[in-house]
């Protein structure tokens, strides 16, 4: 990429940045050093001094008198130690120089900045004082290519910068009558020059850089230039490239190393064309309109001293056919930003062959989703010896595991940012053996495994970007995060590693602990399986025995009428019914029920303190009056709930009634509430219907009307024969 920059990089950036540095001099023709002497300079204003009243500012050999704004016309007698070798003169509305000795003050100056002053007039001999003028910026001022003569006594010229200033076409002779032969750089970008005639600057032997770029050109006459070794021709109307072969065919422009025609409308090279640039590195086509791009398009043949070729911008590419860019010195290749759609069976998988030294290849803002496996490995691995890939805002969802495996050794930064990534193959850059920049920020990874990196890609790697996706922070992140604290000068400046689920808290302030990290996620989530079943469980088998009698007794009754019971079928039973009630609530039966059901009724009633052997145990006397009964009859009250033998009285009845399909009678007896009842009872009461006896007497008749109902089939028997060992009751009718 440097390789690239540097020659790109006009001399017109080289003036800019030494005049607004410190140290003009030791000025770099990349940008990064310009760009650092740049700060450097501005760090050093802050430190300069006032040299001439609050209107300059010196320091070491450079003065700043810019931007007075019309209250400084003059250069002044500037109070400091050192000669000023460089003056700053911008923005000071500054429209006539009208005397020759108007630099005296300044004489040994070199650089000079009078850009911004709405310059219109010059005085003719102005300049011809400035013996060691070497550099002048002339920028947005209106001069004309007359007033602009006197300029040119200037005898040590040599880079001239006159841009934007309405200067139309070249008047023909112009520099004839002016030669130079130190002049080597000139500007006139940003200038209606329209029509272009080479020729016109060949009075100007020296001529080693010519920038017009957004100058409205639409024609260009070509013309023998054996110096010159840069031509800014991009952003104008050319539709044919510059001719560059003299009729014996040799070439034009002999010595040409950088040619920028971008911007213009070239819609590309025809078979026949024959270019004669046998020194020219660079080639820029940004933003063109080339449709096709076709089999040896960038030959050797064409160009053999090509380095760096560069078609970014060009949205309108529909094929590229095989070696496409095949050429034997090519290391350079950007086709960014292009929105080639690479799946498209019109891009030819090997389109990138044929080019054993291309180191660098921009594909960042093209299409590759969708491409097949083969066809990504095939594409990018026909480039053996690549250093720098970069596939950045490419749409890429899935990479295979064979998708770098194809021998790229060389391959040391490889970069797929901003992307659509939510996963990627473990080992998937293993194979890349030489690489040590890795960047994967902004795609949509949820998490990154460790096996993704092996041990020795991990001892290699000297910078890894995995910002800005949108990570879930758990045990899966804990080997990450170790090794960000750990290697925090291989993940650099980038501080966007935020955890999606956890409000966008920085995966630094992450809290994980190594414990309860210590079993894997599946096992995890098998334990938790395990106890929420087991939960589950507990809950529903402690639902079922607190609700125990609700569900026997609502799948007992459900079809109760499809049975008859037991009992009444029983025409020998001793007894009719069996009658289950609190010892409070004996006195109750035996002045309520046993009138009404024994003697009018002619039944018998099994009650336990009457018809029960005193010599046997509770339970045996209440089974045996259980099966000794045709009906079971339950007599509820607060004092039954609250006689724990009565309970179990209870659960033995409702045991016989869902065994044997036996029919229950409840009466209910006082004012009962659900909050006196039992859970069994409640039960018995919501499945049940029972009979509710009041005190008052206009209730009676109604009562045993329903308690009538609930005993259908129950014939009058004949008095039954007293046994002698049950003791006798008298009765008293209601």
């Amino acid at each position: 990429m440097e390789s690239y920059v540097k020659p790109a990089l006009f001399w017109y950036l080289y003036l800019a940045l030494t005049i607004a540095s410190v140290h003009l001099g030791s000025t770099s023709k990349t940008v990064d050093k310009s760009a650092e002497k740049d700060r450097q300079g501005q760090q050093a204003w802050s430190r300069g001094v006032f040299c001439f009243e609050d209107k300059c500012t010196c320091y070491d050999t450079t003065a700043n008198c810019s931007q007075n704004h019309g209250n400084l016309t003059y250069i002044p007698k500037l109070n400091y130690r050192h000669k000023i070798r460089h003056l700053i003169f911008s923005d000071n509305n500054l429209t006539t120089i009208s005397t020759d000795i108007f630099f005296k003050n300044v004489s040994e100056v070199r650089v000079l900045d009078l850009r911004n002053n709405d310059l219109q007039e010059i005085s003719p001999g102005a300049f011809r004082p400035l013996t060691k003028l070497s550099d002048l910026l002339l920028d947005n001022n209106k001069l004309t290519y007359d007033t602009l003569l006197p300029v040119f006594s200037a005898k040590a010229l040599r880079n001239l910068t006159a841009r934007n200033m309405m200067l139309g076409e070249l008047p023909i002779g112009y520099f004839f009558q002016n030669p130079m032969p130190q002049l080597s750089q000139i500007d006139f970008s940003h200038n209606p020059l329209r029509h272009l005639n080479l020729s016109e600057f060949n009075a100007l032997t020296g001529l080693e850089y010519l920038n017009v770029h957004s100058s409205q050109v639409t024609t260009v006459h070509a013309s023998a230039m054996p110096y010159l070794r840069q031509l800014w021709l991009q952003d104008n109307a050319l539709n044919l490239f510059v001719e560059t072969c003299a009729k014996n065919g040799s070439s034009l422009f002999p010595n040409l190393t950088l040619l920028d025609f971008s911007e213009n409308k070239f819609s590309g090279f025809k078979k026949k064309n024959i270019i004669c640039l046998p020194k020219l590195q660079t080639l820029s086509l940004n933003e063109n309109k080339i449709h096709y791009i076709m089999t040896d398009m960038f030959g050797g043949d064409r160009f053999p001293s090509l380095l760096n070729l560069s078609l970014s911008g060009i949205q309108v590419i529909q094929t590229i056919s095989e070696y496409a860019f095949r050429n034997p010195k090519l290391q350079f290749l950007d086709l960014s930003h292009c929105s080639i759609l690479f799946r498209d069976p019109s891009v030819n998988q090997s389109c990138f062959a044929g080019s054993p030294h291309l180191a660098q290849l921009q594909l960042l803002h093209n299409n590759l989703d969708g491409m097949s496996a083969e066809k990504f490995s095939n594409l990018i691995g026909s480039v053996k010896n690549l250093t720098m890939l970069n596939l950045g805002h490419c749409e890429i969802q899935l990479v295979s595991e064979q998708a770098f495996a194809t021998g790229m050794r060389r391959l040391s930064s490889l970069f797929l940012n901003s992307n659509k990534l939510t996963d990627l193959p473990d080992g998937v850059f293993d194979s890349l053996k030489s690489l040590t920049n890795l960047t994967l920020y902004s795609n949509q990874l949820h998490t990154v495994r460790e096996s993704l990196f092996s041990p020795k890609l991990r001892g290699r790697l000297k910078h890894l970007d995995l910002s800005g996706n949108p990570f879930i922070c758990d045990c899966n992140l804990l080997w990450l995060q170790k090794w960000f604290v750990a290697s925090s000068s291989l993940f650099g400046y980038h501080k966007n590693y935020t955890c999606d689920n956890l409000d966008i808290i920085d995966i630094m302030e992450l809290a994980l602990k190594e414990a309860g990290c210590f079993f894997s996620q599946d096992t995890l989530k098998a334990m938790i399986a395990c106890v929420v079943l087991f939960v589950v469980t507990l809950f529903v088998l402690a639902v079922v025995y607190q609700y125990r009698w609700h569900i026997r007794l609502k799948l007992t009754f459900r079809n109760i009428n499809d049975f008859r019971s037991r009992r009444l079928e029983n025409s020998v039973a001793e007894y009719d019914i069996f009658v289950s009630c609190a010892e409070e609530d004996q006195s109750w039966v035996e002045q309520n029920l046993v009138p009404h059901l024994e003697g009018r009724l002619g039944l018998r009633l099994c009650l336990q303190d009457r018809d029960t052997r005193p010599n046997k145990p509770v339970i045996k006397n209440i089974l045996e009056g259980l099966e000794s009964s045709r009906k079971i009859m339950a007599v509820f009250s607060k004092h039954y709930a609250q006689d724990p033998m009565c309970q179990f009285e209870l659960d033995v009845c409702l045991t016989e009634v869902v065994d044997y399909n036996e029919r229950l009678v409840v009466v209910c007896v006082g004012d009962v509430t659900p909050r006196d009842l039992t859970s069994t009872m409640m039960a018995v009461m919501n499945t049940t219907m029972y009979i509710q006896w009041q005190y008052e007497p206009g209730t009676r008749n109604m009562f045993w009307k329903r308690l009538q109902l609930c005993l259908p089939g129950m014939e009058r028997r004949r008095p039954r024969r007293e046994n002698p060992d049950r003791p006798v009751t008298k009765t008293t009718p209601v």
